[in-house]
C-alpha cells in the first residue's frame, strides 16, 4: 500500500472527523505499526497477526490498536476509497471492567499540594495548576490550553471553550474555590507575557507531580484530581447530574433541552453547598 495514504488518513482524522492532534499522533502511530507488520497487506490474516501481539498486553492497550484499525479500515479506507472493510467490526474490542480508583485521604492531598508549591522557581504556577484542577473538576488538557479570557476570578467561573469543536470532549462553565482563585491571582501577577494561564506541556506538569509524589509518598497525577474532585462533590450531597455537568461530561442535548437545570446561576448553588469540601484550609 503506498505510504501516501497515512498523510490522507491524518488529513481525513484532523479535518473530516475533527479528531484532536493527540488522538491523530496516536491512531496514525498504530496504523503505521500495522503496515509495518503486515507490508502495507490489509486483509483479516493481517490484522489477525498484527493483534497478537497485543494479546498480553493491557485491555486498553489492544482496544486502542482495534479502534485505529477501525477508522483506517471501515472509515477511511470504506468512505474515501470505497473499500469494503466491514469485516473489520469481526475484531471485537475487550471488556474492560472498571476499577475502582484508589484515591488519597484529605490530609494526603493537602500535604502534596504544600510539597508542589514548595518548589523555588515553579511552585506558584504548579501550586495555581493544583488548586484549579482540585476545585473545579477541569481536565488537565483544558487547564493546560486555558486562557486569560476564560476566567472570571471576580465570580470564580471557568467559561467553556471547546478545545477540539465537533469532537468527542465536551465542557460547560464550572467554578473554583476561594483558594483556587488567590493562588491564580499570585500567579497572573508574576506570569510570563500571553494569553496563556499556563504555559506549559504535557510532560513537564507529569514530571512535576512524579517528582511530588516521590517527595511525599502520595500517588497524586493530574488527572486524579478530576476524580479527587467528583469524590468530595458527592461528599457534599451534590446530585450525580451536576457533578458531571461541573465535569463537562453532561451531552450538550441534555444541556439544551434542560438549560434551565444547568444554568450557571443554579450550577453554582450546588458549587457553593459543596465548597467547603474542596478547601484545604490554606492561608494565601
Amino acid at each position: 500500500m503506498d505510504r501516501s495514504v497515512l498523510s490522507e488518513f491524518e488529513e481525513f482524522l484532523l479535518v473530516d472527523l475533527r479528531r484532536a492532534p493527540s488522538t491523530v499522533k496516536q491512531r496514525l502511530l498504530a496504523v503505521r505499526w500495522f503496515l509495518d507488520h503486515s507490508g502495507g497487506l490489509v486483509s483479516p490474516e493481517s490484522i489477525r497477526s498484527y493483534l497478537k501481539r497485543f494479546l498480553d498486553k493491557s485491555p486498553r492497550t489492544y482496544a486502542d490498536q482495534v479502534k485505529a484499525l477501525r477508522l483506517f479500515i471501515r472509515d477511511f479506507l470504506g468512505s474515501k476509497l470505497g473499500y469494503n472493510g466491514s469485516w473489520i467490526e469481526s475484531f471485537k474490542l475487550p471488556a474492560n471492567a472498571p476499577k475502582p480508583k484508589k484515591l488519597p485521604a484529605w490530609s494526603q492531598v493537602k500535604t502534596f499540594y504544600l510539597t508542589l508549591a514548595s518548589k523555588p522557581k515553579s511552585g506558584l504556577k504548579y501550586g495555581a495548576l493544583f488548586l484549579l484542577l482540585l476545585s473545579s473538576g477541569m481536565r488537565p488538557e483544558e487547564a493546560r490550553s486555558l486562557i486569560i479570557e476564560q476566567v472570571d476570578l471576580e465570580r470564580r467561573m471557568v467559561l467553556p471553550r471547546h478545545h477540539n469543536p465537533g469532537g468527542t470532549k465536551r465542557s460547560w462553565v464550572t467554578f473554583f474555590s476561594s483558594e483556587a482563585a488567590e493562588a491564580l491571582k499570585a500567579w497572573l501577577k508574576v506570569k510570563p507575557p500571553g494569553p496563556q494561564v499556563f504555559k506549559l506541556n504535557r510532560a513537564n506538569m507529569a514530571k512535576a507531580f512524579r517528582r511530588a509524589s516521590a517527595q511525599t509518598g502520595v500517588k497524586i497525577h493530574p488527572h486524579l484530581l478530576r476524580s479527587i474532585f467528583a469524590e468530595r462533590l458527592s461528599l457534599a450531597g451534590v446530585p450525580d447530574r451536576y457533578i458531571d455537568a461541573l465535569c463537562g461530561r453532561t451531552p450538550r442535548t441534555e444541556l439544551e433541552r434542560h438549560y434551565s437545570d444547568y444554568s450557571p446561576e443554579n450550577l453554582w448553588r450546588y458549587y457553593r453547598r459543596a465548597e467547603p469540601y474542596l478547601t484545604l484550609g490554606l492561608r494565601l
